[in-house]
């Protein structure tokens, strides 16, 4: 990736990046990419999003990299993010400050779906049992997943994913990352609940990804 990344004519720095947490010996946040001509551009990267995805076997690990201009990438290394993800007929409908079940039936409503076919996507984490239960309890449908939620929110953006809508808490570039992708899907994306939180020194953020 580096070596590539060095071909292009661009003066980048790496705001999200997987050396601190793998020890990669690259691509660490405030490294500079590019050949140091070009545009001013923050780079995000995540070589391999599904390390245990990929082996297991199973489906939907990724390869990352997004660029936007310089200060538009939120700089999120080891934070929690709460994230909600869904397609476009519920942009606009739901709020990350409103309850699980208040943010289904606005799904539901704006799909035409009755609850009970309504498809949650979470990741399947020992802190998500409260909000698994509340999703049970509205009566919508669950599917969890052991890892990726990057494409978990992408998959809210089509209907023959059968994913309607993405809860959860997890990590923050990941939720970057994501809504970087749902931008590029010529949408619309929106952060207006964002917000940090400090506690114990570790900050969570609060955000919600629309198209």
């Amino acid at each position: 990736m580096r070596k590539v990344f060095d071909t292009i004519p661009m003066q980048g720095t790496v705001v999200i990046g997987e050396g601190e947490m793998d020890e990669a010996p690259m691509l660490y946040i405030g490294e500079e990419l590019g050949t140091g001509s070009g545009p001013l551009v923050d780079v995000a990267v995540d070589p391999l999003e599904g390390t245990n995805i990929v082996a297991q076997g199973t489906w939907n690990a990724l390869t990352v990299i997004a660029i936007a201009d310089r200060t538009k990438l939120l700089h999120a290394p080891d934070m929690y993010m709460k994230k909600i993800a869904v397609g476009p007929e519920a942009v606009g409908k739901v709020d990350i400050s409103k309850s699980t079940k208040e943010n289904l039936e606005a799904v539901a409503k704006a799909k035409g779906k009755a609850i009970e076919d309504v498809v949650a996507i979470v990741l399947d984490r020992e802190r998500h049992q409260p909000l698994i239960q509340e999703i049970r309890d509205a009566g919508a449908r669950i599917k969890l997943i052991s890892d990726g939620d990057v494409a978990a929110a992408i998959n809210t953006a089509f209907d023959y994913t059968g994913v309607d809508i993405l809860f959860g808490t997890g990590g923050a570039p990941e939720g970057v990352l994501a809504a970087v992708a749902l931008k590029c899907l010529g949408e619309k994306f929106k952060d207006s609940l964002f917000r940090r939180m400090r506690k114990n020194s570790n900050a969570a953020i609060t955000w919600e990804l629309q198209i």
